[in-house]
């Protein structure tokens, strides 16, 4: 009797830890205790499908991405920080990030986007840092950080923006830091910086602004 039920608990015993692998996608490492899931350098073209639900933080550094679609991470709604740094990102699509309403911090750096699409951060109310240096963003649509509220840190140095239109940063209210240093700025909107009430730290060395641009930075 007692060979029989340590037999059948180790049966179980089995069955249950196939269970918890079997949400580890192939290829990846999972630390199911610390709700972490690393897919790092394995030459992914899609966010995989079957990371575990709960997961917290997921880091998908040195794959080849390239686009993130819309609803990208539907099946992770609890992740509070995601890599996906040196990915080819060239596109992040409307919607790409609409579920994640629990991250605290996106790092795309070190990727080829070129434009910030509007609604391209949409989902992100929680957000605390963003960054986005090293990439080949020329374009800042209006609206792209709408959604982004409680933003303290935005990173987009590095990049090739040469003109910042008025509202470029519309809906950052609590923005602490703004990075822009290293880019081709020439010229700065007069309401550039607008609605930033929070900013104490703006970084701009770096740019080809021929003249200080007082209008701008005393609003």
């Amino acid at each position: 009797m007692t060979f029989l039920c340590v037999f059948i608990f180790g049966a179980l015993l089995s069955l249950d830890v196939a269970v918890e692998a079997g949400k580890c996608p192939k290829m990846c490492t999972c630390d199911g205790a610390k709700l972490t899931v690393a897919c790092v350098g394995k030459n992914l073209t899609e966010v995989p499908s079957t990371v575990d639900e709960i997961t917290l933080k997921l880091d998908l550094r040195g794959n080849h991405l390239h686009v993130l679609r819309r609803g990208a991470f539907l099946h992770t709604p609890y992740l509070t920080h995601l890599d996906l740094q040196r990915c080819g990102l060239v596109h992040v699509k409307e919607g790409a990030f609409r579920t994640l309403g629990r991250l605290v911090s996106l790092n795309l750096a070190y990727n080829n986007i070129d434009i910030l699409y509007q609604e391209a951060f949409d989902g992100l109310s929680s957000l605390k840092e963003l960054l986005l240096d090293h990439n080949r963003v020329e374009e800042v649509q209006p609206g792209a950080f709408m959604q982004l509220g409680f933003l303290n840190l935005l990173q987009l140095s590095h990049n090739q923006l040469v003109y910042l239109p008025n509202m470029a940063f519309q809906g950052l209210q609590n923005i602490q830091w703004l990075r822009l240093s290293h880019n081709s700025i020439n010229n700065l909107a007069p309401e550039a910086f607008a609605g930033l009430l929070s900013l104490g730290r703006l970084s701009l060395d770096h740019n080809e602004l021929q003249f200080f641009p007082t209008e701008t930075l005393t609003r």
